[in-house]
């Protein structure tokens, strides 16, 4: 599955991670429940999303500050918007599998099948006509049902493990994450909607998918919102996971990024967080950085004598195949 480690990576998670976050505990006062004391406290009112801190797109944060200071449009990166398709899809077809699991526990298992085979339809109403319809469809299609076999895969092992079982149970033992999962950010300074891709509170792990090249500083939107799962459930988020996914309509891949969200995480997400508040609070232009990434929807904007939108701009999830490990 999307949200579940193999073999090797479960090792490593247990063995190395988890062990690491043991030994190096974080300071208490930088958990999330430490909310209402510094450094977590917020000290301007300016609500701000947890990709809004963490944004890679551009290195000073101009992108934020156009669109709130100056009423640009706000602009989605090509990445950004594929990404948000592709985790309505593996959300969708998540909550369907522990539906039907809950219902018919362990007789379930013909039903998935069904589930993984069918084509993914409704993406014809949903998502409309304007992004590459077919080769959309597709790619939302595959993400579908590359999602559900390894679901059924899950269920089957723990059928055959633990025999009879309650629907209910089983979903939990199988399927132990909650996708799409909104929270309130606004003990941290941040959006009453800070809306995680994915939770597992079994081993306290924040999951984001990332459509796109790998970047440090998406570690910081796990950091963010493993620092508001703690502010509204005061209990541990210890690590994190970006998910890298490249979708095309014969292929999924994937390469996970598990990570401990320590201390220097933490700091460096309330720094951010701080920054771009005071940027907002003070309407200070933080100006350009001295290379603007060809990604950003606001390069035109900021820069333009360019006359042609770079061709890096293309679709994501629309690209031909290739290799994640190779940027």
């Amino acid at each position: 599955m999307v949200y579940f480690p193999s073999g090797e990576e479960l090792r490593y998670v247990h063995r190395g991670l988890l062990a690491e976050a043991r030994e190096h505990p974080v300071a208490n006062e930088l958990r999330g429940w430490s909310w209402a004391r510094p450094p977590l406290r917020a000290i301007y009112a300016r609500p701000l999303e947890a990709e809004d801190v963490a944004s890679g797109t551009c290195p000073t944060g101009r992108d934020l500050y156009l669109s709130e200071e100056f009423g640009e449009p706000r602009r989605v990166p090509a990445a950004e918007a594929d990404g948000d398709m592709l985790k309505a899809a593996l959300a969708r077809v998540v909550i369907e599998a522990k539906a039907l699991i809950g219902r018919y526990g362990p007789d379930s298992l013909d039903q998935l099948e069904r589930l993984a085979q069918r084509a993914f339809a409704e993406t014809n109403h949903t998502w409309g006509r304007s992004h590459e319809d077919d080769q959309i469809r597709a790619c939302l299609w595959r993400i579908r049902a590359f999602e559900a076999r390894r679901i059924l895969e899950r269920v089957a092992d723990a059928v055959l493990t633990l025999g009879q079982i309650g629907g209910d149970a089983l979903a939990a033992l199988a399927v132990p994450i909650h996708v799409d999962l909104p929270l309130n950010g606004g003990f941290l300074g941040l959006s009453d909607r800070v809306v995680a891709d994915a939770i597992s509170f079994r081993d306290g792990t924040v999951f984001s998918v990332r459509v796109g090249p790998p970047n440090e500083r998406h570690r910081l939107v796990t950091t963010g919102v493993a620092l508001v799962a703690e502010s509204v459930f005061e209990r541990p988020m210890d690590l994190g996971c970006v998910v890298y996914l490249v979708v095309n309509e014969r292929h999924v891949e994937l390469r996970r990024d598990f990570h401990v969200i320590g201390d220097e995480l933490r700091q460096t997400f309330v720094e951010e967080r701080d920054d771009r508040m005071r940027m907002l609070e003070l309407g200070a232009d933080p100006g350009m950085p001295s290379e603007c990434p060809t990604v950003c929807p606001y390069l035109l904007t900021c820069r333009p004598a360019l006359t042609a939108v770079p061709a890096r701009l293309e679709r994501p999830i629309a690209a031909t195949r290739r290799a994640i490990g190779s940027e």
